[in-house]
């Protein structure tokens, strides 16, 4: 199944996602929204089995776009990325920013 952008542009605004989002977000949104139209859930409604349908087809449109993403691994990329510092560099200004926003002790 190839999807157009506009398609994929459908999907993403039916499933109310964001352009920049993870794969678990996407994931998590629709299991909600599957939860709130489910036939089984609205037995009373008319169109809950219409809007399933509508739901699994547009996150199997964003899913597929999802797994189909070329993720670039190169030193450059990751240098690139993480402005030249290592991942604990990287996860120690994090944790201070977490700290510092929130008060709480380090995530990780």
């Amino acid at each position: 199944m190839t999807s157009t952008y506009e398609e994929f542009q459908a999907a993403k605004k039916l499933l109310n996602i964001d352009d920049l989002t993870t794969f678990s977000e996407i994931k998590k949104q629709y299991h909600k929204l599957m939860q709130e139209t489910h036939p089984d859930k609205k037995p009373k409604d008319n169109d809950s089995h219409k809007k399933t349908v509508e739901l699994m087809k547009a996150y199997e449109i964003v899913t597929k776009y999802c797994q189909n993403y070329t993720f670039c691994l190169s030193a450059e990329e990751f240098q690139k990325q993480n402005n030249g510092s290592s991942y604990d560099e990287n996860s120690i200004k994090y944790n201070n920013w977490w700290k510092e926003n929130y008060g709480k002790e380090n995530l990780f």
